[in-house]
């Protein structure tokens, strides 16, 4: 009802939730993987990481996400994240916050590329690709890809789609 899940004001603030319950080499080494994702993003929309979780748009946290239970089953599959959104208004100003939760299973690479992934989402991809060669394809893969055209030519065309988020209500 409010258009495509886009941002219209820039940088876009991205908070890292430092993880607890592992040492601090474990912790650090996350989140330098979690870095590495978005940044990779940072080259098509302005990016500025923050330290203050209470003025984020994106919130990325080492959490297992939900069990997800398929339409047609009632086996619960795991998954190794999850984006999520909420829309509030502030200022009489319709806006939109994002959250990203990333398995404590993914390590090294797989956590990059999780991040990668989930994190086009949080910036407006919400669809998925059906080519493994993509970062918005549907499944993890044994050689995850960088962020490729197509995934930034798809990018460019969400963000010529119409919105409300941004805007004066």
């Amino acid at each position: 009802p409010v258009g495509y899940l886009v941002w219209s004001q820039f940088p876009v603030k991205v908070y890292v939730e430092p993880p607890k319950a592992i040492s601090e080499k474990q912790a650090q080494a996350w989140v330098n993987g979690v870095l590495k994702g978005v940044q990779e993003w940072s080259n098509y929309l302005p990016l500025t990481i923050v330290e203050q979780p209470e003025i984020a748009d994106i919130t990325i946290a080492r959490k297992a996400p939900p069990l997800q239970i398929s339409s047609g089953s009632n086996i619960p599959r795991a998954r190794s994240a999850q984006t999520t959104y909420e829309l509030y208004t502030s200022n009489k100003v319709l806006s939109h916050r994002f959250t990203i939760l990333l398995s404590p299973s993914q390590t090294g690479e797989y956590l990059i590329a999780a991040t990668r992934h989930e994190f086009g989402h949080a910036l407006g991809i919400w669809g998925h690709s059906p080519l493994q060669t993509d970062a918005l394809y549907f499944s993890q893969v044994r050689q995850p890809p960088a962020i490729s055209s197509r995934d930034v030519n798809t990018l460019k065309r969400v963000y010529e789609q119409p919105t409300s988020l941004g805007w004066s209500l």
